[in-house]
């Protein structure tokens, strides 16, 4: 075997072949240098993979150009036993599942290197897919397909036809997926049984998936169902201990869902990525017990209790700790759990934490008045004033009645659901209402109910009556440097909060952005964001508003989390100026200075916010700040921020640099008296002659707080 393979770049040094470490008296990197660092860990990785295990490179498609690769181990085609390596991340390489991780714990932290290690030693031949590679580029700048692997779901597929057929001796297949890596597996799946004739036959025996975001489809077949449901099994992060199955995950995922608990010394879950590695105990030995056949995703559920020193019975957590959700068949269940815990051993005991999941007395959670089955209605709520309109309805100030929060003030957003249909918004609607569940950040707004009626939907957030950051910029026409980072900072820990959840956000302008009556910001209408940006590789629609649309959106290219940060680096010299920096009257010249021209910087702008500013209005996505592997820390370490300590910017210990004069909670000086002169009340009315068969089907949307009720 030739020398070691080794890690070249001449401003960082691999350590103990592990940790990838910046040489002393080095200037801080470039956007290109950090370009250069990444390109070299891939190459490393997939290098490694090659020369340590003495795996083959297969070009796809064969014999034809351009093309790609995956790589296998020499003996795949006569082995018995394979297994699948597959992720699905926008950008995401060969052998790497998390960049972030390579730089900041070590590549054996961030790579697959260690699975495969631990797979060959098991007796399998592995199979390691490339799904994100779909193109390259020629001269010109001419971006040209690879046939066979136009998109991720087509790569995954040509491998499974074009690859996996010739392994005639197989008769057990594995997969181990991270991410969006399960929707591709799931497609392997599906394209087995109709190959196959029936489960009987199938060879796929085991499915891991690692922080999949969902698996099953409300239109899947029940013996598809059922035969995922017996080979298939999630494992993640979560703040319960090792060993709980998560049954309120089932609904999305269709299989047995298992806590790995927390890496050591946290204490939430800060990179989902984590899961890979403190996870790769369980996944082999649920790969182990998948060679027994049988019911094993079922079966591991009680394995991994067991081993963990639970019972199996009660190792069931039926309520999301993090979104509160509930449905009444999780009250029954967790209740059921609360009353044989007593002889069990549990986990330490914190107060609202498995109080919340077993109906314990130290339950943090208040109690409601009403009954489970009472639906809650805008009748719950006094109606104060109205404080905003838009083109789906109006927003309300209204004071919660009937309940532990009685007398709190919240603001209402009331939406016409045949209007959300008629402008082709219901899926953008539903996103709205699924983020705001899903988020929790001091710089976005917090859900505190959703619910509806036969006609119209309901959100309910916290108020925020500072009033919004355009009217305070178009007053003060600028803002001080300092008082522009100290609100860039704290929309950009939001921005990048949602990037790590796989949000990205796609409306960033002022009119978005809130102000609390302490000063502090906080992001709000969510209808143009997209989940789940890894499992397409990448959004295409496009959407946003004209001054702060990206370049990537104008040219019709597939674009990722980069957009957010481009629209921040507008926000940012507005609020400095007064402008956005490209902006004219003709939106045809606007667009082509986007595209083609630099930001001209005024001499009042100091050079470190031209350097911040500059590198956040890259056109090449790439080399934009903020689109590295590490996202949004790369723009907090510039030297514009320097001066933010960002850990007391996210417990909210740093003061504002201005105060809205308001005077009590109820205070609408900021609103616009046009909008306090109508009457605030549930004004729209239900129409006598259609049925409520005809009106948008919005299930699973109502959140009543701690309930998640039917409707």
């Amino acid at each position: 075997m030739t020398s070691k393979v080794e890690f070249s770049h001449p401003n960082y040094t691999l350590v103990a072949g592990d940790r990838i470490v910046r040489n002393s008296g080095i200037p801080r990197p470039t956007r290109e240098e950090d370009a250069e660092v990444l390109q070299e860990l891939t190459r490393y990785v997939e290098a490694r993979i090659i020369h340590d295990y003495n795996f083959v490179s297969i070009q796809i498609p064969e014999d034809e150009d351009p093309s790609t690769t995956i790589v296998a181990s020499p003996d795949w085609m006569n082995a018995k036993k394979i297994l699948m390596i597959v992720q699905n991340a926008y950008g995401s390489q060969l052998g790497i599942f998390s960049r972030s991780i390579c730089f900041d714990n070590g590549i054996s932290k961030g790579t697959w290197l260690p699975y495969i290690e631990r797979a060959i030693s098991a007796g399998y031949a592995v199979i390691v897919l490339r799904p994100n590679t779909n193109s390259i580029i020629v001269e010109n700048g001419v971006k040209v397909p690879i046939k066979g692997s136009e998109s991720p779901e087509i790569h995954a597929l040509n491998v499974w036809e074009n690859v996996i057929s010739r392994a005639e001796a197989v008769n057990h297949i594995a997969f181990v997926s991270y991410g969006n890596g399960a929707s591709l597996c799931k497609d392997l799946f599906l394209r087995e049984m109709v190959n196959c004739g029936g489960p009987e036959n199938n060879r796929i025996k085991a499915f891991v998936t690692l922080e999949a975001s969902h698996l099953i489809e409300k239109d899947d077949a029940s013996d598809i169902r059922d035969a995922l449901g017996q080979i298939a099994v999630n494992m993640e992060c979560n703040s319960a201990s090792i060993g709980y199955r998560l049954g309120y995950r089932k609904e999305h995922l269709g299989c047995t869902c298992i806590s790995l608990g927390l890496p050591p010394g946290v204490s939430e879950v800060k990179n989902v990525a984590d899961s890979v590695m403190i996870g790769m105990d369980a996944v082999f030995k649920y790969l182990t017990l998948a060679e027994s056949g049988g019911t094993v995703s079922k079966n591991f559920g009680v394995v991994m209790a067991r081993d963990h020193g639970l019972d199996a019975t009660t190792a069931v957590i039926m309520v999301n700790p993090n979104s509160s959700e509930m449905d009444n068949s999780a009250v029954v269940s967790a209740n059921s759990a609360a009353n044989s815990t007593k002889a069990e051993p549990n986990p330490p005991e914190k107060v609202g934490f498995f109080a919340r999941f077993f109906g314990g007395s130290k339950s943090s959670t208040p109690k409601s008045s009403k009954s489970d089955e009472e639906k809650l209605t805008v009748n719950d709520f006094d109606l104060l004033k109205i404080v905003g309109k838009g083109a789906f309805g109006k927003v309300m100030l209204v004071r919660k009645k009937n309940s532990a929060d009685e007398g709190k003030v919240y603001a209402m957003k009331v939406l016409k659901k045949d209007v959300i249909a008629a402008k082709g918004q219901i899926e953008h609607t539903k996103s709205e209402r699924d983020i705001l569940f899903e988020v929790r950040h001091p710089y976005i707004v917090r859900l505190r109910y959703a619910f509806q009626s036969d006609d119209k939907l309901y959100l309910v957030t916290d108020y925020y009556n500072g009033g919004t950051l355009f009217y305070h910029l178009r007053k003060s026409r600028y803002f001080s440097e300092d008082r522009a980072r100290f609100y860039a900072a704290e929309l950009l820990q939001a921005l990048d909060h949602l990037h790590k959840l796989n949000i990205i956000y796609r409306d960033l302008k002022l009119e978005n952005v809130l102000m609390d009556h302490q000063g502090h910001l906080a992001l709000t209408d969510f209808g143009l964001s997209k989940q789940n940006i890894d499992s397409t590789g990448g959004a295409t629609t496009f959407c946003g508003t004209a001054e702060y649309i990206a370049p990537e959106l104008l040219k019709g290219q597939k674009y990722g989390p980069a957009v957010d940060w481009w629209s921040f680096g507008i926000l940012l010299f507005e609020m400095l100026h007064g402008r956005t920096p490209f902006y004219d009257k003709n939106r045809k010249l606007m667009f082509y200075r986007i595209i083609n021209t630099e930001p001209s910087f005024p001499p009042t702008f100091s050079p470190e916010s031209c350097t911040c500013i500059r590198g956040l209005l890259q056109v090449e996505e790439s080399k934009r700040l903020g689109s590295g592997p590490r996202g949004g820390a790369e723009i907090m370490e510039s030297d514009f921020f320097k001066v933010i300590n960002f850990d007391a910017l996210y417990r909210r210990e740093l003061a504002p640099p201005f105060a809205p004069e308001v005077v009590n909670e109820f205070d609408t000086k900021y609103v616009p008296k046009a909008y306090l002169q109508a009457e605030a009340k549930d004004s729209f009315t239900e129409k006598k002659n259609k049925k409520k068969n005809d009106q948008p089907v919005f299930d699973q949307f109502t959140f009543a707080g701690e309930r998640h009720l039917d409707g």
